[in-house]
């Protein structure tokens, strides 16, 4: 475990859960289109605002997570590591290089994959996307 490798504790924060997709949980895509077909006419056009039936939009996930990014960023700590879904990683590398949520999907988050961001109160940086390994200093 990572917690046990670099002797830190372990915080479990629900903000950084995936995206509640709502009725679509646990359907395949497939399913979704055939199921939500007249839906998704006007969810494709703002997507980043109408959320799916019963779940939450992205721009929601981006209020939710972006409270944890900011509260980080105030705290004195020098690394932090955010085990997460795709879509947190997304919205959070959107919003911290002021692109618009739409352009989330031209991230590929590859499963498994690490990327690096340097944060400040006053900028960000990113340092790595989707690599296999990281070079890091000691945490």
């Amino acid at each position: 475990m990572i917690s046990d490798k670099y002797n830190k504790k372990l915080i479990n924060d629900d903000r950084l859960k995936e995206i509640w997709l709502g009725e679509w949980e646990g359907l395949t895509w497939k399913e979704v289109t055939v199921l939500y077909k007249d839906f998704l006419q006007e969810w494709y056009k703002d997507n980043v605002n109408i959320k799916a039936p019963g779940g939450e939009s992205y721009k929601e996930l981006q209020e939710r997570v972006m409270t944890v990014i900011k509260e980080i960023t105030n705290e004195d700590w020098k690394h932090v590591l955010i085990v997460t879904h795709g879509a947190v990683i997304r919205t959070i590398l959107c919003t911290i290089m002021g692109m618009d949520l739409q352009n989330r999907n031209k991230f590929m988050i590859e499963n498994g994959s690490i990327s690096q961001i340097e944060l400040s109160k006053y900028k960000s940086k990113l340092l790595a996307l989707n690599c296999k390994t990281i070079e890091t200093k000691e945490m």
